[in-house]
């Protein structure tokens, strides 16, 4: 089983991933359920916003970058095979510390390469196992992208919780003006709106 423990390798920021959760059993939903830790259901929904299909039941990596852009991680390529790439017990000797999608033959999973090792989640193994030991362990890789914070999305994120914050002060006024009008004192505001002396 995986430990949650965060490294920092080469200053990059190390994604911490969780167990799947959650009823949909596909790989696509369960890569995004272990690196945004949020039921199956709800990565599914991401897909779908991204896909327009109408079930998750095989996901494209465009579909799944996208979702991930979404959510605030950036990802790149780490490798691409044309035709018979290594197995991925292999592979994933080759990575260096890090966190990574990597698609093999009919299937996507994440992998996570510690100091200790590297381990394999998907919608078989929802905690994490050993690469070697992992079902998928003799399957051919055919591509593998690294996902890391993005710091664009990052501040993204903070200019948009700050228009968020703005939106609801004036939201706050405008109830507080209607409050005045109507002659309600004070002490029968919600808290929330209450003015500070």
């Amino acid at each position: 089983m995986i430990s949650n423990e965060i490294y920092q390798p080469g200053g990059t920021s190390f994604i911490r991933t969780a167990t799947v959760r959650g009823k949909n059993k596909w790989c696509g939903p369960a890569i995004l359920s272990t690196l945004l830790n949020v039921p199956t259901e709800t990565a599914s929904r991401l897909i779908r916003a991204q896909s327009g299909q109408r079930a998750v039941r095989s996901t494209k990596v465009l579909y799944l970058r996208r979702a991930l852009h979404e959510a605030g991680l950036a990802t790149s390529y780490a490798a691409r095979f044309p035709k018979d790439g290594p197995m991925l017990r292999y592979f994933v000797k080759c990575l260096p510390v890090g966190t990574y999608v990597v698609i093999v033959t009919g299937h996507g999973v994440t992998v996570q390469v510690t100091p200790r090792g590297a381990f394999v989640i998907d919608n078989v193994q929802h905690n994490g196992i050993a690469a070697a030991a992992a079902w998928c362990a003799r399957k051919r890789v055919q591509l593998a992208f690294t996902v890391h914070r993005s710091t664009f999305a990052n501040r993204f994120g903070r200019e948009r919780d700050r228009l968020v914050a703005e939106a609801s002060e004036r939201k706050r006024e405008q109830l507080r003006s209607v409050l005045r009008a109507q002659g309600v004192p004070q002490e029968r505001w919600p808290r929330s709106l209450r003015e500070v002396r």
